[in-house]
């Protein structure tokens, strides 16, 4: 069990946060890999590594990823008119020069709960309004 050195050892909820390592492997990152956990918007040294951990679980549909419904942040919604949604960035984050339109960061926003990556800066329920 291994403390960031870059994050508070305890998050949100009080839990205790930590890098669990066996034979070498750290453990939170295999999770990821594998596509049985998912990162949360906060700050930690091994960010990065994580972020394209997880995304690559995505792109090959693995663990929870493979249960996603059509409303998932990345690739073709047959329901919103075919919106191309681009991957999701190495660091885990969209903003709103990700997208060539308005109309993909919407649909971002509205398949999200909440608005972790915070394309409605106004809190008016419409994304990047600078790319209309």
């Amino acid at each position: 069990m291994v403390f960031d050195p870059d994050s508070d050892r305890r998050g949100y909820f009080g839990r205790l946060l930590v890098y669990l390592y066996g034979d070498g492997e750290n453990f939170n990152e295999q999770l990821l890999a594998d596509g049985y956990a998912r990162m949360y918007d906060s700050q930690f040294s091994l960010r990065e590594e994580f972020a394209v951990a997880e995304q690559e679980a995505q792109n090959s549909d693995v663990g929870l990823w493979e249960f996603q419904d059509s409303n998932t942040e990345s690739g073709t919604d047959s329901d919103s008119g075919n919106v191309e949604i681009p991957p999701l960035p190495p660091d885990g984050d969209y903003n709103c020069g990700d997208f060539e339109t308005q109309e993909q960061a919407q649909h971002v926003l509205e398949n999200q709960s909440g608005d972790p990556h915070g394309l409605d800066r106004d809190g008016d329920g419409i994304a990047c309004e600078s790319l209309s």
